[in-house]
């Protein structure tokens, strides 16, 4: 009975703050998201979009026990990015990539590009009177975060004000191109994705003069946990991109798939060779302070003129 209630606390935890419902189409695919509001009103807010990862469980929206038409889902990283965000003053809107398309964490070959989501929602939400359209925020984790750094290959005509990809990976990364708008690496030094193809982008962006940084947390892994047993399979037969560590792929501007050694190679060689088990367990007790690295530099970035 006990374990009863606290599965119905959980994917009822948002129902009491259900936000307003978003369905819109992106990329010939119907997307759901829900946007919440500080309590704090004021005339205009800043905007954060927010991503979630490969296994979004969290009931977001008008949710019953069995979820609904104006139900979405989400995870850990974006409902505490929803609620550090609205207590910071941003708007905060969370794309639920998943449930129109019905699919799951297994299902990765088959992941759609939510970066495209993002970038349509924020040309709609642009023209919504409570939006300040030149101050939009992007953010994720995991298949969130590789979703946000998706952005990174073109340029829009008006750009975001800042992104932050959080644990994205960054196994399959195209060539870095000039943007006029900040970028905040966060990662895990102990996760499963290893620092290091997000590190090279960071170094790859900083070189063509991009404003970029990067933030390793200590003793963190892919869920920001330092305790508990980071090395159970993320649910049964899981798999994950985390691969290739030192020789991941580069794809340049002509569409052409690289290993970081120069060596030719296509996607499907590059899946093959990145594939390796998901990994997940223990306890996220960092979460709370990548979240924040996230909202302090939304903050200092939006502060600026």
């Amino acid at each position: 009975m006990k374990a009863l209630i606290s599965f119905l606390l959980v994917i009822t935890s948002y129902i009491a703050n259900a936000g307003e419902f978003i369905s819109f189409e992106a990329n010939n695919q119907k997307v759901r998201a829900v946007l919440f509001f500080p309590e704090e009103k004021k005339d205009k807010y800043p905007l954060i979009i927010t991503q979630h990862g490969s296994s979004p469980t969290i009931r977001i929206g008008e949710c019953s026990f069995f979820g609904g038409d104006k139900c979405a889902l989400t995870d850990t990283f974006s409902k505490k990015v929803i609620e550090e965000g609205t207590k910071s003053g941003f708007a905060v809107v969370a794309i639920d990539a998943f449930t129109e398309l019905g699919v799951s964490k297994a299902d990765k070959t088959q992941f759609p590009p939510a970066w495209r989501y993002a970038i349509r929602l924020k040309a709609l939400l642009s023209n919504d009177g409570r939006i300040q359209s030149d101050s939009t925020f992007y953010t994720g984790w995991s298949y969130g975060g590789a979703s946000v750094t998706g952005v990174l290959r073109v340029n829009m005509g008006q750009p975001w004000k800042a992104i932050a990809p959080v644990e994205a990976g960054c196994q399959f990364q195209h060539t870095p191109i000039k943007q006029p708008y900040p970028i905040l690496f966060v990662m895990g030094a102990d996760s499963h994705y290893s620092p290091a193809p997000c590190l090279y982008l960071n170094d790859q962006l900083k070189e063509i003069r991009n404003q970029s940084e990067a933030i390793v947390i200590p003793g963190a892994s892919h869920s920001f946990s330092t305790r508990g047993d980071r090395g159970s399979p993320n649910g049964l037969g899981a798999t994950s991109l985390s691969g290739c560590p030192n020789n991941f792929f580069i794809i340049d501007k002509q569409g052409v798939w690289k290993r970081r050694d120069g060596s030719l190679a296509d996607s499907k060689t590059a899946w093959t060779e990145c594939t390796a088990p998901g990994i997940g367990g223990g306890i996220e007790d960092k979460m709370d302070l990548a979240v924040s690295y996230v909202i302090n530099f939304f903050k200092t970035v939006n502060a600026k003129p």
